[in-house]
């Protein structure tokens, strides 16, 4: 997926260690390097474990999940 798409809150399926799951995203930080280019974190938390993880590329998300308002 591409960076702009990836929303705090937003629920997706992602690859957490080697297995697709379901993870809700609960911060974006862009941490900022004098000699390097800007490197953006995903927090998510892992709706099966409950565990929090973070990831360093957009590559692990796979889609995002659509809610449904019932």
């Amino acid at each position: 997926m591409l960076k702009k798409e990836i929303v705090v809150g937003g629920r997706y399926l992602a690859k957490v260690s080697g297995n697709i799951t379901i993870v809700r995203v609960k911060e974006i930080r862009e941490r900022r390097y004098a000699s390097r280019n800007n490197s953006v974190f995903y927090v998510v938390i892992n709706e099966k474990t409950g565990r929090q993880v973070e990831f360093r590329s957009a590559a692990k998300f796979r889609r995002k999940l659509e809610t449904c308002g019932v």
